[in-house]
């Protein structure tokens, strides 16, 4: 083997192991960032979890007091007269899922990055949401609760 080729060689073999080097470090960083990614989404689902559950619990505490505000014979009285309009179902569903819909997306998320503990957790707290509104849930981790 001559000097040149030797050199030519050695030159192929370094810029080949620089490549895989470079290779190496380019799908570690993008490892970590992926998983950092990960992180920052489910945090920031477990935050729309705490705040919009706290939403929701805000939410039917006006209800409640709506409701006591809103009956007896004076409230039929100015329904009648046309005074006040009727609760609209509707309208109640539309005001409450300002909340509700945020809430399972962010169920969604806490499902999908979370371990079974974390789920269990959100589970429970939107549960206990739907047990304050008075609604059925099935978000139970526990397929038997279906």
């Amino acid at each position: 083997m001559t000097q040149t080729v030797a050199v030519l060689i050695a030159a192929l073999g370094s810029s080949a192991l620089t490549g895989l080097a470079s290779l190496g470090v380019t799908w570690y960083r993008d490892w970590r960032q992926g998983k950092s990614d990960d992180n920052a989404a489910l945090h920031a689902a477990i935050m729309g979890i705490l705040s919009r559950s706290m939403a929701v619990a805000f939410r039917a505490q006006s209800m409640g007091q709506m409701m006591k505000i809103r009956s007896g014979l004076m409230e039929g009285v100015d329904i009648a007269l046309h005074h006040r309009k009727p609760v609209d179902g509707l309208e109640l569903h539309d005001w409450l899922a300002q909340d509700v819909v945020p809430l399972n997306a962010a169920l969604g998320e806490i499902w999908t990055r979370w371990d079974q503990a974390g789920v269990r957790l959100a589970n429970d707290v939107v549960g206990k949401c739907m047990d304050v509104l008075g609604g059925q849930h099935f978000c139970s981790a526990d397929p038997g609760h279906w």
